[in-house]
């Protein structure tokens, strides 16, 4: 029982790493961005540094949702306790899913949208707007996933 709790553990700390990356990106990060760069230079700053954001974010995830699913395998477990042990991977396994959409196939049409509409394709910039307010959504629910992993164990 012991390792499998350290297990879950160590789920918990990545996701609240994750959790914090990705408070400390939006309400420092870009907006320090805008308000020290010419909008210009922002946008092209933050076009280059969301994939890596993203690809380390699923990484650290798809790492947490590796470990909490180990747990329930080290055996030991309450068999009424299933639900407890095989929905936080899960989550944690859709909140890496998302990152890698997020970065593979939103980022790129949300880009190509915004390129289009400087460029006066006036559909393009409604285009940029859905798909970049589908962006904050996501990340959003993101977020709010992994607060509930993170306080799992003060509830499960």
């Amino acid at each position: 029982m012991l390792f499998q709790d350290l297990l879950l553990a160590m789920a918990g700390v990545l996701a609240a790493l994750a959790l914090g990356a990705m408070l400390f990106f939006g309400a420092v990060v870009a907006p320090t961005v805008f308000r020290v760069l010419p909008a210009e230079q922002g946008g092209s700053f933050l076009r280059r540094l969301f994939p890596t954001y993203y690809l380390v974010l699923a990484g650290v995830t798809g790492l947490a949702a590796a470990l909490a699913l180990a747990a329930p395998l080290t055996g030991g477990a309450d068999p009424a306790g299933w639900i407890r042990l095989w929905l936080l991977p899960a989550l944690l396994a859709l909140c890496c899913a998302g990152f890698v959409f997020a970065r593979q196939w939103l980022t790129p049409r949300i880009n190509a949208s915004r390129d289009a509409a400087l460029a006066g394709d006036g559909a393009a910039s409604a285009r940029f707007d859905r798909l970049h307010k589908a962006s904050v959504r996501l990340n959003g629910a993101q977020a709010a996933a992994l607060l509930v992993a993170v306080a799992w164990p003060f509830f499960a």
